[in-house]
């Protein structure tokens, strides 16, 4: 019994004392090799002995992830970018094989997400660092590598908050290891980071804490790069010569070591210090050879940038053809860098980064029409002024709009669609858990891929025409005008369209000039009325006006401001829009079909704030998010019920219909209850998160019809889910026009939601309404409506009426409701034959 259980345990000592298996002590030797030479940073070496142990590695089945990533780092540094793209996504496969993945797998996840943000693929990084800091539990040093790495991506899409936080976070998790060479690289790009945002005080307290520990000669490149970079962003507390110095001192180093990659950004920063001491000359030889070394890289991302400051630098010496063709090739990597974004906001807020760049194309294009007058320079400058607007929105509505895309595979569109709102909505949704969203982004990305495959023409189809100054012209009537603006840094200029003339452009002051002059939204100076219109008022003899605003002028309310001959709004139809591009979208949608038997107009107002109604009238506030301690509450709308009275009037029972107090729930977005209605008018307070957008919500009823509490709150994520085939929404509430601005995008709220959703035109507001003044303007929009006016002359007369008020005539009463999206007259509701009683106020006459 005794030499019986003893067998297996002399098996076992056999075995270890076998000895291993032909070629494993020079795949270890190998392994090895490739390690020191990836230390000592002589990528060449590290290549050929991972390629060497490559053929050992697949005969023994052992330590593939190990070489592939070794080798796929190698060919990176190296530049040869594609050949490592495969080996890393062979080595990540190789991982997931392997017993013990996360001693390799999270490493291998990082590096790769890297060389893709380096090529622009931002979005995709941003998951595969997510995933690798997900799989590092317990490895702190890994966690904080993972965290730096996401930080780039975060900087790279252009939302620096994101980045800072992950930046900060790196810095704790490698200083709690003793890792502190990597956190002063952390600390450094910190700083970097908060100089972008104009925390010039963090950023020199970072620079003091970064003491980056120098062990090697890419530490001390690295060290001179980020300390020259940083001594050039602080502009005027800057020390130039220093910086230069530094940079120089840096591009040698990477140059000697070879480190190409940072090598082409010391250099990229080099030219923008030269340029800024007055050596344009050595600053267009420095951009050009990092340009040189980024293409060669295929860097686009990289590539992009370096274009952009040459294009800058070429216009500041007034070689404004080389100019151009900096910008157009910049712009040209942007546009197609931009279309691997998956995500909206990322994709947004990385166009936003880039505003700068088309404005030297469109200040370029200004000169050259004022030296070249007959070469319709001003058209390409228009159009590029299009090309930089609201281009995210354009995504979103075209995408709605999947029977203009024909001859696709009609269930791989509809797949494609699906994993796309899926991947979206749970991007944005706080309560997701990122392996939801890494899942969701990869699904989405894969049946992005089969689709594209099955129909090349695919790409085209999605990405929205961007229309010219001849094409807006064709949408616009003899009674219609368009002026778009566009901010610049020393110049700003407007663009008039339609008329005798097709197209004519005016120079405007600087932004800063403009944006001093808006100090009093609800209250506009004349002299801004003047500087943004002055230059062509004469031009102004339309009935309507479209206003296409850029950045902080989406907050001006257009119809108040005075050009001395009496306010816009006493002289035009106002509408505005974030981009003309967007009018020709919504000319392509389908009209509305009303169901049978549904009215006109889907009314949901008055929401229940309050727990119970008693014979009183007394109400017990309810929290917006029951159970949560400290979270607000809201106030009766008390002149709601006299909205809906109103309306109701105008229209008749028949043609609206109306939920109210505990039925005004956000179920009726969710359950489709509000499709078939032309209009939909919500009267609700509203909330807006300038700082988080995807926060911002429609406050409908917060307590249920037996007076539980409920969830009221209608936030964006689940507006930008929805699907709408309403015409017009109307948002009668605080704020609802205004947002987080972002460069380019204008505002992200309300107005981007309902558009995705399929709205045509929309009805919203610059600043907190006052409630009654607004329930008599909404009955008199609506009077008008409903006896045909269109919804732009319907709002000026509603207007211009509250206006007529002694007690109203202030323009915070009436200027603050905008319309935004079309204007032609929609079609026409019924009106009552005989008039129609009344709604009671109280909740049972609620529909």
């Amino acid at each position: 019994m005794m030499a019986a259980a003893l067998l297996p345990l002399l098996l076992l000592a056999q075995a270890s004392l076998a000895p291993p298996p032909a070629g494993s002590q020079e795949l270890a030797r190998l392994i090895a090799s490739g390690d020191a030479a990836s230390a000592a940073k002589r990528y060449g070496e590290q290549k050929a002995a991972f390629a060497s142990a490559l053929p050992l590695s697949r005969t023994l089945r052992a330590d593939l992830g190990e070489v592939l990533n070794g080798l796929a780092t190698a060919e990176w540094r190296l530049g040869e970018i594609e050949s490592a793209r495969v080996h890393f996504v062979e080595a990540i496969e190789a991982w997931k094989q392997d017993p013990r993945p996360e001693f390799g797998l999270p490493a291998t996840l990082s590096n790769y997400g890297l060389l893709l943000c380096q090529c622009g693929e931002c979005e995709l990084a941003i998951t595969h660092h997510r995933e690798s800091y997900r799989l590092s539990a317990g490895r702190a040093r890994q966690k904080g590598r993972a965290m730096n790495n996401l930080a780039v991506a975060y900087s790279s899409l252009g939302d620096l908050a994101a980045a800072a936080l992950a930046y900060e976070q790196s810095v704790s998790l490698l200083r709690s290891v003793g890792a502190q060479a990597e956190a002063g690289r952390s600390l450094l790009n910190l700083a970097s980071v908060k100089l972008k945002l104009g925390d010039h005080a963090a950023a020199r307290a970072l620079l003091d804490q970064a003491g980056l520990v120098v062990v090697s000669p890419l530490d001390q490149a690295d060290r001179d790069n980020y300390l020259g970079r940083s001594y050039l962003a602080r502009n005027a507390e800057g020390d130039r010569p220093a910086a230069i110095q530094l940079l120089r001192q840096a591009a040698e180093a990477y140059r000697q070591l070879p480190e190409p990659r940072g090598e082409a950004s010391a250099l990229h920063e080099l030219g923008i210090a030269l340029h800024g001491d007055g050596d344009s000359s050595s600053a267009i030889q420095a951009l050009n050879r990092s340009l040189q070394l980024r293409e060669s890289l295929r860097f686009d991302a990289a590539a992009a940038d370096t274009l952009g400051s040459l294009a800058r630098v070429h216009l500041d010496q007034s070689h404004l053809a080389p100019a151009q063709e900096a910008a157009e090739r910049a712009i040209a990597r942007i546009e197609g860098l931009r279309t691997r974004v998956p995500n909206e906001q990322l994709r947004a807020s990385y166009l936003a980064s880039k505003q700068t760049l088309f404005e030297t194309w469109i200040e370029t294009l200004a000169r050259r029409h004022e030296l070249e007058p007959g070469r319709r320079f001003d058209h390409e400058a228009y159009r590029a002024t299009e090309q930089a607007r609201a281009r995210t929105l354009l995504d979103l509505v075209n995408a709605t709009r999947d029977q203009l895309q024909q001859g696709l595979n009609p269930r791989l569109l509809a797949e494609e669609r699906r994993l796309y709102r899926r991947a979206s909505y749970l991007a944005q949704l706080r309560t997701s858990s990122e392996q939801e969203r890494a899942a969701a982004n990869r699904q989405y990305l894969e049946a992005d891929l089969r689709l594209r495959a099955a129909s090349p023409a695919f790409a085209s189809l999605v990405q929205p025409e961007i229309l010219s100054a001849a094409q807006v012209a064709a949408l616009l009537d003899d009674d219609t005008r368009l002026v778009e603006f566009s901010l610049g840094e020393k110049r700003s200029f407007a663009w008039l369209i339609g008329g005798p003339r097709e197209l004519e452009m005016f120079v405007l002051p600087g932004r800063a000039q403009i944006l001093e002059l808006l100090v009093r939204p609800q209250s506009p100076s004349p002299a801004l009325a003047q500087a943004l219109f002055g230059p062509f008022a004469d031009r102004l003899t339309s009935k309507r006006l479209v206003i296409v605003p850029d950045a902080e002028l989406a907050r001006v309310p257009f119809g108040a401001l005075n050009l001395g001959r009496g306010h816009l709004l006493s002289r035009f139809e106002l509408v505005q829009l974030p981009s003309a591009s967007l009018l020709g979208l919504l000319r392509k949608q389908p009209r509305t079909s009303i169901r049978a038997g549904t009215a006109k107009v889907a009314l949901v107002g008055d929401p229940l704030y309050a727990s119970a109604d008693t014979e009183g009238g007394a109400r017990t506030p309810v929290a917006s998010k029951p159970g949560e301690p400290g979270a607000p509450s809201f106030t009766p709308l008390f002149f709601s019920t006299v909205e809906i009275e109103h309306i109701v009037r105008a229209g008749g029972a028949k043609a609206v219909t109306v939920w109210q107090g505990p039925r005004a729930r956000k179920e009726l977005f969710l359950n489709g209850a509000l499709r078939g209605h032309q209009v939909i008018h919500v009267s609700a307070h509203a909330t807006v998160d300038s700082a988080r957008p995807l926060e911002s919500a429609l406050v409908l009823s917060q307590v249920d019809a037996q007076g539980r509490p409920a969830d009221g709150m209608l936030r964006l994520p689940e507006l930008y889910a929805l699907q709408s085939d309403a015409e017009l929404v109307v948002l009668n509430g605080c704020n609802t026009a205004v947002g987080k601005d972002l460069r380019g995008e204008g505002m992200l709220g309300f107005s981007r939601a309902f558009f995705h959703a399929g709205a045509r035109s929309l009805i919203l507001t610059l600043w907190p309404v006052n409630d009654q003044a607004s329930a008599e303007l909404m009955g008199e929009f609506y009077r008008q409506y409903f006896a045909g006016a269109s919804p732009a002359a319907a709002l000026r007369t509603a207007q211009l009426s509250i206006r007529k008020q002694p007690r109203w005539q202030s323009p915070y009463y009436w200027a603050g409701f905008v319309l935004q999206g079309d204007w032609p007259s929609l079609t026409r509701p019924a009106t009552p034959a005989t008039p129609v009683r009344a709604v009671a106020s109280s909740k049972a006459a609620a529909h």
